[in-house]
């Protein structure tokens, strides 16, 4: 039988204000649109749109070209759409329909884009392709299991700023139940903190601002592979003691040590534990989240087990060394083929720094 190859390729962010989706750009497109040309599927893991920094129209205004383009250099490629945390609005009506008819939302469903406003609009401009939703994951091959990986944020230790809404929206809410869980036990804890953040989004700048995504940016995206920043950086901005709180709070435990080793460590690690209260039983485990590609030929410690798909996003303050050099580039693609273990391309390790941000607003 022939071979089915299937690439992943998760957080697109297409859409982000500061313009640091990089597949906003012609040129990034097109080394893209060649890297997939091996493929019989596409999955777009999640976090495909950035629906929490700006209105949606001027969201599909960035995001619909790139698919109409994508339609047109690969048709007749089934293509799947899953949503993440900043796209949770893409599923969000069709499993509020799934909650009324009371169906328990499984490891993996599939539905029409017909069932979402943004799927259709996504649909309209892709007629040559199959175009589907799926959710919360799917299986891409017998033991390959794929998730965006926004589960993890209840199982998080470092206290990134998501996790701590997580973790507080979770208590507000009477808490996760004890494992084994199934996937309405997470959207019980989270749905509200994304319909939250989307309704934000829809209204002026300065009320986005009230969930902190300019916060975020400029404290905990600054964490890198090489970088501990126990320093001067953490101390100004009170970290050490706001953990206290929080594990006082009962939000926790968070850790109050953050290096970039750590924070990829931890992110593994609330990867299995949600892998085991969901009782996923997979021999590979893809998903994205967290924008840290891997395992890379340095990471030596990855768990087996796991692969991470990266992102498409230009962040300019993880990116201090060369691209080799530097997990947090972007540009991966996770291809899996029937009978041969995962393999991680990066696409953009020989464009340039000045290729990829054009503009951005956070260097």
């Amino acid at each position: 039988m022939p071979q089915v190859v299937t690439a992943v390729l998760s957080d697109l962010h297409l859409g982000t204000r500061s313009q640091a989706d990089v597949l906003r750009r012609p040129a990034i497109r097109e080394i893209l649109f060649a890297g997939l040309r091996e493929a019989d599927r596409i999955v777009l893991l999640g976090d495909v749109l950035e629906l929490r920094e700006q209105a949606l129209g001027d969201v599909l205004d960035v995001a619909l070209p790139f698919f109409e383009e994508l339609g047109e250099a690969l048709p007749g490629t089934p293509i799947t759409i899953l949503a993440g945390n900043h796209d949770h609005r893409v599923v969000a009506d069709w499993l509020e329909e799934l909650r009324l008819d009371g169906k328990e939302l499984g490891l993996e469903e599939h539905t029409s884009p017909e069932a979402s406003r943004i799927g259709r609009a996504i649909a309209a401009r892709m007629p040559r392709n199959e175009v589907d939703l799926a959710y919360p994951g799917v299986w891409l091959r017998d033991g390959t299991y794929a998730h965006h990986g926004h589960y993890i944020d209840a199982h998080m230790t470092i206290p990134r700023l998501e996790a701590i809404a997580v973790h507080a929206t979770a208590r507000a809410t009477g808490g996760l139940p004890p494992a084994p869980r199934v996937p309405d036990d997470y959207e019980a804890a989270m749905t509200p903190l994304y319909a939250f953040a989307y309704a934000l989004a829809q209204g002026s700048s300065r009320a986005r601002r009230v969930l902190g995504m300019d916060f975020s940016r400029k404290v905990w995206k600054r964490i890198d592979s090489d970088r501990d920043l126990r320093g001067r950086t953490l101390r100004g901005v009170a970290i050490p003691s706001a953990v206290f709180a929080l594990n006082r709070a009962g939000m926790g435990p968070f850790e109050a040590k953050i290096t970039g080793a750590r924070l990829r460590e931890s992110g593994l690690e609330a990867m299995r534990e949600l892998a085991r209260a969901l009782r996923i039983e997979a021999k590979e485990i893809v998903f994205g989240h967290t924008h840290r590609p891997g395992p890379l030929p340095h990471d030596h410690d990855w768990f087996p087990e796991l692969f991470n798909t990266g992102s498409w996003l230009y962040e300019p303050n993880l990116l201090q060394t060369t691209a080799a050099d530097a997990p947090y580039w972007p540009g991966c693609v996770l291809f899996v083929e029937d009978d041969k273990p995962p393999e991680l391309r990066r696409l953009l390790l020989d464009v340039s720094h000045e290729e990829l941000g054009a503009r951005h607003a956070y260097s």
